[in-house]
């Protein structure tokens, strides 16, 4: 009978065994290597994930926290950017809510880029953003759904805007989206009044500003007010935003948007329209809003007043403390 070199060699036969044992014995723990393997490449996956979560997280925080300075430069520079418009045409904007909004989010006006914005706008912030995002890793997305530009008070405008944010890892399968409602007030205070640029074709200025003696009552305050320009707070003069669009009193449009009285007044020097040549009615009140009026609107003499061109109504006596001449 022919045996086989397996069976002739005992030797062989054990050290097969051998093997086929040993390959038993560690093959658990092949497994348990191959397993603890993908376990912890998915662990790292999983920690990489939640730490660029983080910075998304973190990315969108420091978003929200910078919404509020953006919109004050927006609003501020949008300000002046309307108000070099009405110098340069001559014409006051036809909505100034909208206009005002179109230029911080935007920086046009009426679908015209306007110089004065460049850089400064809730748009252009929104692509430096996303510049900054990519240099990350990150696409960031941002909508300026929303933004209104409504009166606060005499001298503030409120800024509240919504924006719609996405950010996404270019390469880890994380994103965060977000809505951001932010409010900032502005102040126009050593901002010009577009009614003298208006009626003053561009030769005579004024800036906002508050009287240096308050309240204004009697004829030293009153003598301050005129002399320094200061604005009174009215309820029949035009509010900042109805000055824009060049109006003469307070419209009820703006007036339903704030809860304070933002009427204001200042009193017109016309010695500054007669040196520049420019017509105006004589004797006419100095109350801008009423010596603007094509309508004539008689203003005596001020009583007491350092200024014999200081004429106002009847009325203003009783708003100011004083007493005017009325045989003058």
């Amino acid at each position: 009978m022919e045996t086989s070199s397996f069976d002739k060699n005992p030797g062989l036969r054990r050290g097969l065994l051998y093997s086929l044992t040993l390959l038993m014995l560690l093959a658990p723990i092949f497994l348990y290597l191959m397993s603890s393997s993908a376990l912890s490449a998915q662990k790292n996956a999983q920690v990489v994930a939640r730490v660029r979560g983080n910075e998304l997280a973190s990315f969108g925080d420091s978003l929200s926290q910078d919404v509020p300075r953006v919109l004050e430069i927006a609003g501020k520079r949008a300000v002046v950017a309307a108000g070099n418009y009405i110098y340069a045409s001559g014409s006051p904007l036809q909505d100034a809510h909208a206009n005002l909004s179109e230029l911080a989010t935007n920086g046009s006006l009426s679908s015209v880029n306007q110089s004065v914005m460049a850089g400064s706008s809730i748009n252009e912030w929104a692509a430096s953003v996303s510049r900054i995002g990519a240099n990350r890793g990150l696409n960031v997305s941002i909508n300026a759904t929303r933004l209104d530009v409504t009166p606060s008070s005499a001298f503030e405008l409120n800024l509240t805007s919504t924006l719609e944010v996405n950010i996404t890892d270019v390469k880890e399968p994380v994103n965060i989206s977000r809505t951001y409602v932010s409010s900032r007030i502005i102040s126009v205070l050593g901002f010009e009044d577009p009614l003298y640029a208006l009626h003053g074709l561009g030769f005579v200025h004024r800036v906002f500003a508050r009287p240096s003696i308050t309240p204004v009552w009697g004829n030293a305050a009153l003598d301050a007010a005129f002399a320094q320009g200061g604005y009174l707070n009215t309820s029949l003069g035009p509010s900042v935003l109805d000055r824009f669009e060049g109006r003469l009193s307070l419209s009820d449009r703006y007036a339903s948007m704030a809860g304070d009285q933002i009427g204001l007044e200042s009193l017109v020097n016309s010695t500054e329209f007669s040196l520049r040549g420019l017509n105006f009615t004589a004797n006419q009140s100095v109350a801008d809003w009423q010596f603007f009026n094509a309508t004539a609107i008689h203003g005596y003499a001020v009583t007491g007043s350092a200024y014999p061109n200081q004429r106002l109504d009847r009325m203003h006596n009783d708003t100011y403390g004083v007493t005017v001449d009325l045989n003058s």
